[in-house]
């Protein structure tokens, strides 16, 4: 074998080895990925049957309380109260008389000559006031009446005290004589010392009655 057959089996040796080296490597096949499937669940339906419990209840019965009533010491103040109340009702009664029989004289009756028995013109025109005070159970006639008398009280009281107090010293300060400020004076004392007396004196006596009852 001469030296040209060698070089050439040479040269074919070496372009076979570089073929199989250019042919890439057949990867492994992947494993196949397992699927975990879920155990089976088995439900079990319990069934029961509602059980009737009876709870015996036990009536109670609770004492019954008794009220205790207003003790002495209770009803002596509450009497002390009304008692304030009426001679204070009895006060402003005074002070409205004093305006009737002021407007009495000034229109020419004399008053100062019958003695105890002038005191029957305001009393009769408060007894009337009371009987005849507005509520449900009047009828058109009394409240008429009770109209009538109140206009008729508060004009002459409001006259009437204009004359009584023109002038009169009260504390340390003295009324005018005359004018609006007299006027006014004599209309809001007026209205008090008509209507107020009446309910304040009839309130004290129920409360009175009340708790001594």
């Amino acid at each position: 074998m001469n030296q040209d057959q060698l070089l050439k089996q040479q040269a074919t040796r070496t372009l076979l080895e570089e073929l199989l080296n250019a042919i890439p490597a057949t990867p492994a096949p992947a494993p196949t990925p397992s699927i975990a499937l879920p155990a089976p669940t088995v439900v079990v339906e319990s069934v029961s049957q509602p059980v009737e419990t009876r709870t015996a209840t036990q009536k109670i019965v609770k004492p019954a309380v008794q009220k205790q009533g207003p003790t002495l010491y209770d009803k002596l103040m509450v009497s002390l109260v009304d008692a304030g109340l009426l001679l204070f009702g009895f006060g402003m009664w005074w002070i409205g008389a004093q305006f009737t029989l002021a407007f009495a004289a000034s229109i020419g009756i004399p008053v100062a000559k019958l003695g105890v028995a002038q005191w029957l013109l305001p009393a009769i025109i408060t007894a009337i006031e009371i009987k005849c005070w507005p509520n449900k159970t009047l009828d058109w006639h009394h409240l008429s009446i009770f109209g009538i008398i109140a206009i008729v009280d508060l004009f002459t009281s409001t006259v009437g005290g204009k004359a009584w107090l023109a002038g009169r010293m009260i504390a340390e300060w003295r009324l005018p004589s005359d004018g609006t400020v007299i006027w006014l004076i004599a209309l809001v004392a007026s209205i008090a010392f008509a209507f107020w007396p009446e309910r304040l004196t009839r309130s004290a006596v129920r409360s009175l009655l009340k708790t001594w009852r």
